[in-house]
């Protein structure tokens, strides 16, 4: 190998190098596609206080696949309801909230048939299981006295279709989702922020290893 082809070599090993140190470097931020929490990272990304170069994003349909991801340790931080930490917490695995960024953002839609929250006892409502979702029906159910039967989904898209075709009489959602309906055969009837005000929603989470190496 002449001197040429030699320090061409170096040159390129010397580059992918400094490419996977930098990569790994990076925080490794987990996003819900389907809703809006990210916002406040969009935010700082726009304002200029946060810097796309030293973030590497991964998007995930679910709050259950971005806690997955979070836990396994294939992602550093991620935004996603309080609730998935807390079960993780008690399960004793490495996560830790940082902060809560989102507030009064849930509420119940359901056909134009339902009226009203009373007009809910013996229906079903479509919730993601363990999500802040599931618990604020449960307190609602309970403080107004009427109940319901849930039927738990593990994704938004999974629930939007179950509530089209009929098979849910109304969720239990989150914005932007909650907006993404044929008026004329679905409605808003209540929002958990009525009751709870300033409830918590989502937050910015991270698993122990970020926090102590990154």
């Amino acid at each position: 190998m002449n001197k040429k082809r030699l320090l061409l070599v170096v040159i390129v090993i010397s580059l992918l190098v400094t490419s996977c140190s930098s990569n790994n470097n990076k925080l490794v931020i987990g996003l819900i596609k389907p809703s809006l929490n990210h916002l406040p990272f969009d935010f700082g990304l726009l304002s200029g206080e946060l810097f796309k170069d030293d973030y590497k994003i991964k998007y995930f349909p679910s709050g259950w696949a971005t806690n997955e991801a979070l836990v396994a340790g294939k992602i550093d931080v991620a935004i996603l309801p309080f609730t998935y930490i807390w079960s993780d917490v008690a399960a004793g695995k490495e996560v830790k909230i940082i902060s809560f960024l989102e507030r009064e953002s849930d509420g119940i839609i359901a056909s134009q048939k339902i009226k009203n929250l009373s007009d809910l006892n013996g229906k079903k409502i479509g919730v993601l299981r363990a999500s802040t979702l599931d618990i604020f029906a449960e307190m609602i159910a309970e403080k107004k006295q009427f109940n319901f039967t849930p039927v738990y989904f593990r994704t938004p898209m999974e629930m939007a279709a179950a509530l089209k075709t009929g098979e849910v009489d109304a969720l239990s959602f989150y914005v932007p989702s909650i907006f993404n309906f044929d008026k004329d055969k679905f409605h808003i009837i209540y929002w958990y922020g009525e009751d709870f005000s300033y409830h918590p929603c989502c937050d910015l989470a991270a698993n122990m290893d970020a926090i102590q190496n990154k």
